[in-house]
């Protein structure tokens, strides 16, 4: 075997353990849709017979017991049985060249009639697996006709341990492989800044919030602040605006002299004062309109200053339509 052949053949067995690596830190549902898992198909006794239904994804044919013959080939002593590496380093034994050297002592047909593949047990034997050709070629064509993407073809084993495989430097299944792999690394790598993203989207979001909020806060503190800078300033004249604050409203003033006054009073002024009402105008009987104004809730101290020095006791009764002006005081805390 010559180095490069040995070196590839290296490669191919690091893809594969990379791959069954792989294989092991994935969870079970995604390993079969990204092709690292393939099912395994048992063929009947010659490889041939029917066709087996076609997978969507590449399968590995499984030869029957029947077809395939075991040979257990001791190892020789005094190296460290690694056939990966064989020929490599001088203290390993090239595990497949010593049984290639050998084969014409064991196997029951020409070597170039036979397909085989060695398996290294941990006791120093290896064991060779051989398949005729002529089983391989019906189960390949099995394969073509059945329309199955081919990932290899093996043979059972007793127990646990690593299965041959006669299409192991098939270069299109490891470059499968490879891609693969390459699918999930690149799957990892665009998944891996997603919690990252989330987490920075969720603060944002927080920060924007609570900015919301203290503005909120500033601004009711800029109203009490601007209440407090109004108390003060108009703490010095609290005494003086008391008695207007205590005052009945403008408008309720207004509504209450509509109310009062007869229809037969015009009114030609009003006046109003802080502490008073001023009202000027023309009534054909004016002891009716002092009456109903001193009637009234929010009036008090109700006179007449013109026709001047008219007292009430001595009113004119009704008559001729006269001018006069009334003049009346708002009453403090009455509604």
């Amino acid at each position: 075997m010559t180095p490069f052949r040995r070196l590839r053949r290296l490669a191919v067995l690091a893809m594969d353990g990379l791959a069954d690596g792989v294989i092991a830190a994935l969870p079970r549902r995604w390993r079969r849709p990204l092709g690292l898992v393939v099912p395994v198909l048992a063929l009947p006794p010659g490889g041939g017979g029917p066709a087996v239904p076609a997978e969507r994804g590449p399968v590995r044919l499984m030869l029957d017991p029947a077809d395939v013959h075991t040979v257990d080939v001791p190892l020789p002593k005094g190296g460290l049985t690694g056939g990966p590496l064989g020929g490599l380093m001088g203290g390993f034994v090239d595990a497949r060249g010593f049984v290639a050297m050998q084969a014409h002592r064991f196997m029951p047909l020409r070597p170039d009639l036979l397909d085989w593949d060695v398996v290294t047990l941990p006791s120093g034997i290896a064991r060779v697996y051989m398949v005729r050709r002529t089983v391989l070629s019906a189960a390949l064509a099995t394969a073509a006709r059945a329309g199955l993407t081919l990932a290899g073809v093996t043979a059972p084993v007793v127990g646990a341990g690593t299965t041959p495989e006669f299409l192991r430097f098939d270069a299109g299944r490891v470059r499968r492989r490879a891609t693969a792999m390459a699918a999930v690394a690149g799957l990892f790598w665009l998944a891996l800044p997603v919690p990252f993203a989330i987490a920075v989207w969720i603060l944002d979001q927080q920060t924007a919030n609570v900015e919301q909020k203290l503005g909120a806060v500033a601004k009711e503190a800029r109203a009490v602040q601007d209440m407090r800078d109004r108390i003060l300033f108009l703490s010095p004249d609290a005494a003086s605006t008391a008695l207007l604050l205590a005052q009945p409203g403008r408008a309720q003033v207004l509504d209450e002299l509509a109310l009062t006054l007869p229809d037969t009073v015009w009114l030609t002024d009003v006046t109003l004062r802080p502490d008073a009402v001023v009202l000027q105008g023309r009534a054909p009987d004016l002891a009716d309109v002092l009456a109903r104004v001193r009637a009234a809730g929010p009036f008090t101290d109700v006179r007449y200053t013109d026709p001047a020095g008219i007292l009430p006791a001595v009113l004119p009764p009704p008559g001729p339509v006269r001018d006069f002006t009334l003049a009346v005081s708002l009453a403090v805390g009455r509604p």
